[in-house]
């Protein structure tokens, strides 16, 4: 076992879990952005699948009001997954150039999109449409870097959800869309569990108590000065991984 690597799990996903807990979101994007600096990205997108699905269940088990979530944003979810459990069978085949491409390009859309401030507005007559592209984007998205959260964030931000709901429902549907994963992973050989297990195990528990120490404190910190420093980040790690992979391409 590679205990450096076991160290760097843990540092990694006590960052994802600290800022999952204050913002509802943000775990993979960080996990595997900066796991990818040390391992290639496919090994970072397997190790993040347990501790993402673990730190959902725990955050979708808090939600206020899940009966009302499945009902409000179920059909997002149903298009998702079959749109995920397709593109998740192709995420080998993108080879380790191209998925650091595309999840450097995922996470600086997400923070450049956030910094500039863009709010689509959708109206309740456009919501099942909305709901459908929104699946069927991330589902296409997430299946291939396993970061599916851009159009979903675009979306609950267009409905002008509120906070609470917002971190809920992202919880409920980070939650689902690791299902899809966990099937076209496994049959792909991604999920290689007999080595990755403690990576797993020790990314799982970092996370969780990341996340309950941040969230007890939302309300005393400042989630939009945080949010704005975590942005600039991303863009920087973002454009950096793509360039790399660029760079990799030409040589």
């Amino acid at each position: 076992m590679d205990f450096d690597l076991l160290i760097t799990t843990g540092i990694t996903f006590l960052i994802a879990g600290l800022i999952k807990g204050l913002l509802g979101l943000g775990m993979p994007t960080t996990s595997i952005t900066l796991l990818s600096f040390f391992i290639s990205p496919l090994m970072a997108i397997a190790i993040n699948l347990v501790p993402m699905f673990i730190s959902n269940l725990w955050q979708f088990g808090q939600a206020r009001s899940p009966r009302l979530l499945v009902r409000r944003y179920g059909l997002l979810a149903g298009t998702m997954m079959a749109a995920m459990l397709v593109s998740s069978f192709f995420t080998v085949r993108l080879g380790n150039h191209g998925l650091t491409f595309l999840i450097g390009l995922s996470v600086s859309f997400f923070a450049l999109i956030n910094i500039i401030g863009f709010q689509p507005k959708i109206a309740d007559k456009h919501d099942r449409l909305a709901q459908i592209i929104t699946g069927l984007i991330s589902g296409g998205i997430g299946g291939a870097t396993s970061l599916w959260g851009v159009p979903m964030t675009l979306y609950l931000i267009a409905r002008h959800t509120k906070r609470d709901e917002f971190v809920d429902a992202m919880g409920f549907l980070l939650l689902l869309g690791c299902l899809p994963l966990f099937i076209g992973y496994g049959f792909t050989g991604l999920l290689d569990w007999a080595n990755l297990w403690p990576f797993m195990l020790v990314g799982t528990l970092t996370g969780l108590f990341g996340f309950e120490i941040s969230r007890r404190m939302r309300e005393y910190l400042s989630p939009e000065l945080f949010r704005k420093l975590l942005l600039w980040m991303f863009l920087a790690m973002g454009l950096r991984m793509m360039g790399l992979a660029i760079l990799a391409w030409l040589n």
